[in-house]
C-alpha cells in the first residue's frame, strides 16, 4: 500500500480540474491506498458548510479520506472554522513536510 497526499489549491466554482484531482482521491483509496487531502488556497471555499456540497467532495467525505485546510488560508480568506463542514480538520502545512518526510507520495493540483 502507498501513501498519497492529494493537495488542492482551485476552488470548484473557477477550475473544472478540480473534478479530476477529487476523482483521482477516490481511485486511489479505492486501490487501497493511504489517501489524504490537503486544502489551501482558493480551494478552501468549496468547504463551507453555508454552499451545497460538491459532489466529489461529498464522495471523498463517503470514502473517509482525510481532509486537512490550511488555517492561513482560511484565516486570509475570512472563514470561520465554524463556517466549515465538520470533516475538516484546520491545519498548518505542517502536514505537507509531514508526508514528505516520511517519504509519502505528494501531489500537488494548483
Amino acid at each position: 500500500m502507498n501513501s498519497y497526499l492529494l493537495i488542492e489549491t482551485r476552488d470548484h466554482f473557477g477550475s473544472l480540474g478540480v473534478n479530476q484531482s477529487y476523482q483521482l482521491a477516490v481511485d486511489l483509496k479505492d486501490k487501497k491506498n493511504d489517501v489524504k487531502l490537503f486544502i489551501l488556497q482558493n480551494a478552501v471555499f468549496s468547504f463551507r458548510t453555508n454552499i451545497a456540497i460538491y459532489e466529489p467532495i461529498e464522495n471523498i467525505i463517503k470514502k473517509d479520506i482525510p481532509i486537512f485546510i490550511d488555517e492561513f488560508s482560511i484565516k486570509e480568506r475570512g472563514i470561520d472554522r465554524k463556517n466549515l463542514r465538520k470533516e475538516i480538520v484546520v491545519s498548518s502545512i505542517d502536514v505537507i513536510l509531514d508526508h514528505l518526510v516520511n517519504k509519502s507520495k505528494v501531489i500537488w493540483h494548483s
